[in-house]
């Protein structure tokens, strides 16, 4: 089962994004990152799905359904993707 974004993980996303992904930082065709929409669970402390809202279409990452069963965690996905373009979620 795919394992939910714990707090810490969500602030080293965040300084991440700040870092490499923002539309001020960002200089080296990495994807863009204007908004950020984490959905977090309030009774586990877990964030389950966020969506990456740049100049085009949304990108979400989430635990729920049909990505219950995937192998690698959300923060794993998620940093895949903001550090190689060209990765599948």
């Amino acid at each position: 089962m795919s394992a939910g974004m714990t707090m810490e993980q969500l602030g080293a996303l965040i300084t991440h994004i700040a870092t490499h992904n923002s539309p001020l930082t960002n200089h080296s065709g990495l994807p863009v990152v204007k908004y950020l929409d984490p959905h977090i669970d309030m009774r586990y402390g877990i964030c389950f799905s966020i969506t990456f809202r740049g100049y085009g279409t949304p990108t979400n990452f989430n635990i729920v359904n049909e990505n219950s069963h995937l192998k690698e965690s959300l923060y794993d996905r998620c940093m895949a993707y903001l550090t190689n373009p060209s990765t599948i979620h």
